[in-house]
C-alpha cells in the first residue's frame, strides 16, 4: 500500500478566474479547504493561465482544488463524487468541473509520523509521514487535519475501482503530479 501526495503539475495549463471579487464572494477566505461550496456556487467563467504550456487533462487551480475537462468526466466523475463535490465552470467557452475534495479522514500513525511544527505547538504537516493501514483500507482521495489543502490517494490496497493513482496512470492522464510520501512496510 502506497500514499501519494496529489499535486498539479506545473508544467501544465492552469486555470484563473476572470471576475476575482466574484470568486473571492462565492468561496470566501478559507477557500477549498474542505468546506462544502455547492450550496452558494455559482459557474464561474476562468481563463488559462499559461497558454503556451501543454493542455493536461487536469488543471491547476488553487491549493486543495484542481479542475478537469469534460472529456474525461465519465472516466473520474464517480470517484470525485464519493470524497467530495464537482463544482461546475467554464473556461474558454468550453465545460470543466472544479473538484472540491471534502473527504477528511485521520489515518497518520502519530508515534512514527515525525511533524513539522510552528512556534514549536502547531502541527503544519509532516517531516516524516507514517500511516496506519487500517485506516486507509477502502479510501481513495482524501485529506488530513493537519494539512489544510493537501491532497493524498492511496494506492494498491485491492480495490482498483477506487484507486486513483493507478487509473491516472493506467489512462495516460496529464496536469498532476504525485510524490510518494509512504509505503507500507
Amino acid at each position: 500500500m502506497d500514499v501519494y501526495r496529489i499535486e498539479s503539475d506545473l508544467d501544465y495549463q492552469g486555470l484563473i478566474p476572470r471576475d476575482l471579487d466574484r470568486y473571492g464572494t462565492i468561496v470566501g477566505s478559507r477557500g477549498f479547504s474542505q468546506q462544502p461550496l455547492s450550496s452558494r456556487w455559482e459557474r464561474l467563467d476562468f481563463f488559462v493561465s499559461e497558454p503556451r504550456l501543454p493542455k493536461g487533462d487536469f488543471f491547476y487551480f488553487t491549493v486543495g482544488a484542481f479542475a478537469f475537462s469534460a472529456h474525461i468526466d465519465a472516466v473520474v466523475r464517480e470517484m470525485f463524487d464519493a470524497v467530495g463535490e464537482l463544482l461546475p465552470i467554464t473556461c474558454e467557452g468550453e465545460p470543466y468541473e472544479l473538484v472540491n475534495i471534502l473527504r477528511r479522514i485521520d489515518p497518520i500513525d502519530r508515534e512514527i509520523a515525525i511533524p513539522k511544527l510552528l512556534a514549536n505547538k502547531w502541527t503544519v504537516g509532516f517531516e516524516k509521514y507514517a500511516f496506519v493501514p487500517s485506516k486507509l483500507l477502502g479510501e481513495s482521495i482524501f485529506t488530513i487535519e493537519e494539512e489544510a489543502g493537501a491532497l493524498f490517494t492511496v494506492s494498491d490496497h485491492g480495490d482498483a475501482e477506487r484507486d486513483f493513482y493507478r487509473r491516472y496512470r493506467e489512462l495516460g492522464l496529464k496536469g498532476l503530479s504525485f510524490e510518494l510520501v509512504w509505503r507500507q512496510k
